[in-house]
């Protein structure tokens, strides 16, 4: 209370003035798309350790993104041997730097920062072919990775309904409702 009275007191001295509060660990996008697609302005909550597929695409979850305490129990709990009965969900990560995260996947695959999108836009597009949905019109540019990898990844999600989940820390509602789509 007293950093916002004192901020607010030097407010209404300088004509023009406003207050900007910047996060740089922002969830925005994700809230945004959530208000899109389900009518509502919330945060999941990402269950890992329910999980037999995880595609995490830039999200550093076991590292820096959301909670990564809880993920990183959660994450563990869905790769146990020891359990009954033992259970080993498959990972991949998606990113454009190595992170925490990517490096316990089953699988790593780099991708340039701009092709994130693209590559979940051709992801959602393979999906929405087997589900038999139209959402999209036009053609969809190339993306590096091969084909055969994006076809592979959709069978494995396709095959894991209900049990997979996807995860983009990318700060863009628009891809961010790719996700949900892609979740959904």
């Amino acid at each position: 209370p007293t950093l916002r009275n004192q901020i607010e007191t030097f407010l209404s001295t300088v004509p023009n003035s406003r207050w900007v509060t910047y996060d740089p660990l922002s969830c925005s996008a994700i809230l945004d798309a959530h208000q899109r697609t389900h009518g509502v302005r919330w945060l999941p909550r990402y269950r890992f350790d329910q999980a037999e597929v995880i595609v995490s695409v830039d999200a550093d979850f076991l590292g820096t993104w959301i909670s990564p305490v809880e993920f990183t129990k959660a994450y563990s709990q869905g790769r146990s041997l020891e359990g009954t009965p033992p259970r080993c969900s498959w990972h991949l990560q998606i990113e454009s730097r190595l992170s925490v995260t990517g490096a316990k996947a089953d699988v790593r695959w780099p991708a340039a920062p701009w092709e994130l999108g693209l590559i979940l836009t051709h992801l959602a597009d393979r999906i929405a072919q087997k589900a038999g949905v139209t959402w999209r019109a036009g053609a969809l540019e190339d993306v590096s990775l091969p084909t055969a990898r994006l076809n592979e990844l959709a069978d494995r999600l396709w095959k894991a309904q209900g049990r997979s989940l996807v995860v983009c820390g990318v700060q863009d509602a628009d891809i961010q409702s790719l996700v949900n789509f892609l979740n959904h």
